[in-house]
């Protein structure tokens, strides 16, 4: 009994998905323009001339990256891009206007500078991700 051969240990081996970056960018669009939905239907209900929140069509943007049309990739990275721009352009108005922010809270400051960072963050990701080749790979078209 003793001399007996012992079974082979079988190692589990887990095997790590690669991060799919293209749905993390689709959600983030789709969050973004379910945001400016709720905002919409908010700004109807409260003051009925308002005007509509553009930003909705980030629905249609995230759900054609979803299904992978290369037409609604390229009009994301626009997105991106645009987004990324007028933030920088914000801040770059805000810094350059010294009584700009003078009547503001330190909430509201805080509020301020932290949305802005999250935006330049977000928008720089975004442009990352649907540029790289993995990204590019899942559509039909190379656009």
């Amino acid at each position: 009994m003793a001399d007996e051969p012992k079974p082979a240990k079988t190692e589990t081996v887990i095997e790590k998905k690669p991060i799919n970056h293209l749905t993390y960018v689709a959600w983030a669009f789709i969050f973004i323009g379910v945001l400016a939905l709720i905002q919409t239907i908010e700004s109807f209900v409260n003051e009925p001339l308002a005007a509509p929140n553009f930003l909705m069509v980030f629905l249609v943007v995230g759900w054609g990256l979803l299904k992978r049309k290369a037409m609604w990739r390229t009009f994301a990275l626009s997105c991106a891009y645009v987004f990324v721009i007028f933030t920088a352009g914000k801040i770059f108005m805000i810094l350059k206007t010294p009584d700009a922010l003078s009547g503001a809270t330190t909430t509201q400051l805080l509020m301020f500078w932290l949305l802005s960072a999250l935006m330049l963050i977000a928008g720089g990701y975004a442009i990352w991700a649907l540029q790289t080749k993995a990204v590019r790979d899942q559509f039909k078209s190379k656009l």
